[in-house]
């Protein structure tokens, strides 16, 4: 099955989009030594990323910081996935 993928280099919206329930399927390091990250692509994750550029999300902070961690951990994986 081939799946459609979104693809953010924003390390602040990756936080964002895992907040609110959107699985991480990879980190990828770029040439640039930027990471580009990427996640499934739905219409739900299509909404809730213009809602984040747009300033309408309200997100409990300690569910950002938590992810926060999580994605740093999820860059910085030797194997990553």
């Amino acid at each position: 099955m081939n799946m459609k993928i979104f693809e953010t280099s924003d390390f602040h919206q990756t936080i964002t989009l895992c907040a609110l329930g959107f699985q991480l399927v990879k980190v990828n390091k770029s040439d640039s030594r930027r990471f580009i990250f990427e996640f499934e692509s739905t219409p739900e994750i299509l909404q809730q990323s213009e809602n984040y550029f747009q300033g309408k999300l309200r997100l409990d902070p300690r569910i950002v910081l938590l992810n926060s961690k999580l994605v740093k951990d999820r860059m910085y994986e030797k194997n990553q996935v």
